[in-house]
């Protein structure tokens, strides 16, 4: 059974609900500079049951940083495939997510993080799955966690690097993916 979810029409409402304790202390850094723009590349390795080689991505995000140690994203990745079992190389993967991050180690340059989110992956081109039936484009949610840390270079700029593993929830497969971000939050302060 598919379920199909729009990502965009949960995410706003869910990502406003959260932005009622920014108003409560003004002088908070989280609360005079939430916005964040990132861009990352990485790379994704694919479940065997998907039948698509493993590639590099690019993408970005846009985040709101609710609290000092909680942020929401909006991300976005890209990559142009092949099947693995054909090497049919016309094949574009799209996966959209919303994101929550906790950051521990408030006050400090290097801080690890936990993430957990879900989102939809988008298939466009003919592949073959592993039992050799063709398999038409498709989409298909799913679930996500993973971990990372977060290095400040100042209070503008801070690059990030993590692991996250996306679990179908229609296909029954994990996919893999190993990311390096550059982030950019507007206003003074932060990070």
């Amino acid at each position: 059974m598919k379920i199909s979810i729009s990502i965009f029409s949960i995410a706003a409402p869910l990502l406003l609900s959260f932005s009622a304790p920014l108003l409560a202390d003004p002088q908070e850094p989280a609360s005079r500079n939430i916005i964040e723009l990132a861009a990352k590349v990485g790379y994704t390795d694919f479940d065997s049951e998907r039948s698509l080689e493993g590639d590099i991505h690019w993408g970005a995000s846009i985040g709101l940083h609710m609290t000092p140690n909680w942020m929401f994203q909006l991300d976005y990745s890209r990559l142009h495939t092949k099947d693995a079992n054909t090497s049919e190389d016309d094949i574009w993967v799209r996966y959209y997510a919303v994101d929550a991050l906790y950051l521990f180690s408030r006050g400090n340059a290097l801080r690890p993080y936990l993430i957990f989110g879900f989102g939809q992956m988008d298939v466009r081109g003919q592949y073959r799955h592993d039992n050799g039936k063709a398999l038409p484009d498709d989409s298909d949610n799913f679930l996500r966690g993973g971990l990372g840390l977060q290095y400040r270079l100042n209070e503008r700029w801070a690059l990030r690097s993590d692991y996250r593993a996306l679990r179908s929830l229609d296909l029954e497969t994990t996919t893999n993916t190993v990311n390096v971000s550059v982030a950019y939050r507007f206003g003074g302060g932060g990070f």
